[in-house]
């Protein structure tokens, strides 16, 4: 059985972002984005929602 992700909650913008990112490379236009962070505070958490991988 697979742990089910937990939802990601207050992070409308930051997920518009990465997602407004990700798109404009499909265009073909270049971007770079650093998330930086204490650890545990779902950096990955929100990478893996923006790209589907969650």
């Amino acid at each position: 059985m697979h742990a089910r992700a937990a939802e990601v909650v207050g992070r409308d913008s930051e997920l518009a972002l990465i997602e407004e990112s990700l798109f404009g490379c499909r265009q073909g236009h270049g971007r770079a984005l650093f998330l930086v962070g204490e650890g545990g505070i779902g950096k990955s958490r929100l990478v893996a929602e923006a790209t589907g991988a969650a």
